[in-house]
């Protein structure tokens, strides 16, 4: 009997082991493997587990459109481990992007490239903006065409792109490979040329151009609607407005410049121009002779030359046109104000060849030294007993003509004054 309760507390015992050992009663779930979040290392992962824990900041790779959206909705942080082409048509590249909190991404140069290879990055900016196929906002922001041509800025509003061609609502500072804007609005790339609605400054490779409005670019010649200073070529230009620019070799070879204001000058290679508010001055080389063909539109202007580099300009009533250089005599031609606009050419090489067969204008030709003016003028010489002062020679209303004898310092020119069929001769000691 005892043999029999020894052998009955001995099958117990046995029976009590093997439930313990097998985990017969344990609550359910109990032996299952416990997942720590902390040891993922993909989204794919987080994504399985289904919870993501309160706090969770350890950064994730993700290979999926679907693994990123995840992390974006998540608030997590991750990082790409593959390139990865959203729907939007952006490809995300491979270890250049990195997400904080699914709100913001870092982006090294060419992070994103989109549907026509342009590629973006170099700064931060918002998740929720690449997501939707748009990158409005960014601290720093590169810009890559297909062609290799980069452009880069700081401060980026409104960034949008149409091909190899963008626009930029505002940015702080953006850089071309031509160009460099400071606090530009309405900032444009279209065509290879640069459009900035507002700018604090433009810094090119020929002009620097300060608080611009309506600057255009192309190549070699830009326009801007206003601007107060315009640095070309070594002339510095100030309050102008409505005005042309054109160069070569970053010298000015055709402008067309109007003032904003009164009592505004500038000088262009020797060429002083005085105008007043809404005056308008143009320039144009001659690239045989070297020379300027000038206008000014100004009822009290005045152009004043000190080389010998004006072939013809164009006097509206009222101004006046001066040489007080040292390669030639002095002289001045005022056009009174109930004139015409009145065209003098100035011959100074001997290939240059101009005609006074026209009813308003005069050719001054120092080659040949003669003379010939029609119309209404006043030719005048700088005055004998007062310092920088012109006094009329010829006050006419009709057609002179000058000649002079081969001696530079004591000439006596001839003028003649065509008067119906008869002739008016007057000789007088001054000099042509």
């Amino acid at each position: 009997m005892k043999t029999f309760k020894l052998f009955i507390v001995l099958m117990l015992c046995i029976v009590s082991i093997s439930i313990a050992v097998s985990g017969w009663g344990d609550a359910p779930g109990a032996g299952e493997e416990t997942e720590d979040p902390e040891d993922f290392t993909t989204a794919k992962e987080m994504m399985e587990h289904g919870d993501v824990p309160s706090g969770f900041d350890k950064e994730l790779e993700f290979t999926t459109q679907e693994e990123f959206e995840f992390l974006v909705e998540n608030g997590l942080n991750g990082r790409n481990t593959e390139d990865i082409t959203l729907d939007n048509g952006y490809t995300i590249k491979e270890g250049k992007f990195t997400m904080s909190w699914g709100e913001k991404a870092l982006l090294a140069p060419g992070a994103i490239t989109d549907e026509n290879g342009n590629e973006i990055g170099g700064g931060e900016m918002d998740i929720s903006e690449i997501m939707d196929g748009n990158i409005p906002a960014a601290n720093e922001l590169e810009h890559q065409t297909p062609e290799g041509d980069i452009s880069s800025g700081q401060g980026i509003g409104g960034f949008s792109m149409l091909g190899s061609d963008y626009t930029i609502d505002y940015a702080d500072y953006w850089e071309t490979d031509s160009h460099k804007i400071v606090e530009g609005h309405g900032i444009q790339k279209k065509g290879g040329n640069i459009y900035v609605d507002e700018g604090h400054a433009i810094d090119s490779d020929d002009e620097f151009v300060s608080y611009a409005n309506s600057y255009e670019s192309s190549g070699n010649e830009f326009s801007i609607g206003e601007a107060k200073a315009v640095l070309l070529d070594g002339t510095l230009f100030t309050d102008i407005k409505d005005s042309y620019f054109k160069t070569k070799d970053g010298a000015i070879t055709e402008a067309s410049v109007t003032s904003s204001t009164d009592d505004n000058s500038f000088t262009l290679d020797g060429i002083t121009v005085e105008m007043d508010e809404n005056d308008t001055f143009n320039a144009k080389l001659d690239e045989e002779t070297g020379k300027f063909d000038l206008s000014l539109d100004s009822e009290q202007g005045k152009i004043e030359a000190t080389y010998p580099n004006v072939g013809c300009v164009e006097i509206s009533p009222g101004s006046r046109f001066e040489y007080t250089g040292s390669d030639f005599d002095d002289f001045a031609l005022f056009v009174p104000s109930y004139g015409g606009v009145y065209e003098l050419c100035i011959r100074t090489l001997p290939e240059e060849n101009y005609t006074s067969d026209c009813s308003r204008c005069g050719v001054k030709d120092f080659v040949n030294k003669t003379a010939e003016f029609n119309g209404i003028y006043q030719y005048e010489k700088p005055s004998v007993f007062e310092d920088d002062i012109f006094r009329n020679m010829i006050d006419a209303s009709g057609n002179y003509s000058m000649e002079a004898d081969n001696h530079k310092f004591n000439n006596t020119y001839i003028f003649r004054r065509s008067h119906g069929d008869a002739a008016l001769e007057h000789k007088a000691p001054v000099r042509l």
